[in-house]
């Protein structure tokens, strides 16, 4: 699965430009000629369909040479965290929207190493663990570069999302629920951890979320952002030992002996407990 991984990287796919652009181009040119139809001016359909194809062909263009960009070092993070994660993780890439992703399995836990374009040509780094923590908070650090500011005065405006006291003074937390969240940050051991994520790309902030399926981390990806980091947050995300809990009868459709479920084991290093 490892050699596969790596040849998925190797390749861009280009299935979805294939097929897209002929389809939208069709669409432009058919919206372009009912539009003049309507104030009355001469537009022959292959004059606007060859328009309408060379308009969206040289905007695709630009913006798979603007991936291009992104989707290097994407590649090289990918790659390098293959080879860590190994033939026992069964990773899988692909390709979402021109950049990679990884996924494997790790203590009978889905992982999930994603990318999203970034302002100013960047890129931000997602690492995504399945889990069922017990309280909805997020974190962020206080850091001066990439700190969202604008994104936490929309928040403040919203009366569903509240501060978590006795969060610590160099990191933002919130929580819809701020009671089991403030009991959360009122564990050492989870606190340490929970700063050492939100810090580790100092002075670029990094966030930290538990959602009631699973655990978020994310980043800009900096020269301090290697493959080696990215592991090192996969680990200790596992490490809080929040399995998921497996469903006590199979989905309505779901054939039980086709999808059998067995349940993960927790972590025996959980920094919460």
């Amino acid at each position: 699965m490892v050699e596969a991984a790596h040849a998925a990287l190797a390749r861009r796919p280009w299935w979805g430009t294939l097929v897209g652009v002929p389809l939208v181009a069709l669409a432009g040119a058919l919206a372009a000629v009912v539009a003049a139809r309507m104030l009355g001016l001469p537009l022959p359909g292959w004059v606007a369909l060859v328009g309408s194809a060379g308009l969206f062909a040289a905007l695709e263009i630009g913006v798979r040479r603007a991936g291009a960009s992104r989707a290097g070092p994407a590649r090289a993070l990918l790659g390098a965290l293959v080879d860590r994660v190994g033939e026992a993780g069964q990773p899988i890439a692909g390709w979402r929207q021109g950049l990679p992703y990884l996924r494997c399995r790790l203590d009978d836990r889905d992982v999930v190493v994603s990318f999203e374009p970034a302002p100013d040509a960047g890129l931000r780094v997602t690492v995504q663990v399945a889990a069922e923590p017990p309280a909805q908070l997020w974190l962020v650090g206080r850091q001066p570069d990439d700190f969202p500011q604008r994104w936490l005065d929309k928040l403040s405006t919203r009366s569903l999302v509240q501060s978590v006291p006795n969060a610590p003074d160099d990191t933002v937390a919130l929580s819809v629920d701020p009671e089991p969240a403030a009991e959360l940050l009122e564990r050492a051991a989870f606190v340490e951890a929970a700063r050492h994520l939100v810090a580790i790309n100092a002075p670029t902030s990094a966030t930290f979320d538990l959602q009631p399926d699973g655990l978020g981390w994310d980043t800009l990806v900096t020269p301090r952002i290697d493959a080696e980091v990215l592991w090192i947050v996969t680990r200790r995300l596992l490490d809080f030992g929040w399995p998921v809990v497996p469903p006590t009868t199979p989905p309505v459709g779901v054939d039980e002996e086709a999808t059998p479920t067995r349940a993960p084991e927790a972590s025996t290093q959980s920094p919460e407990t």
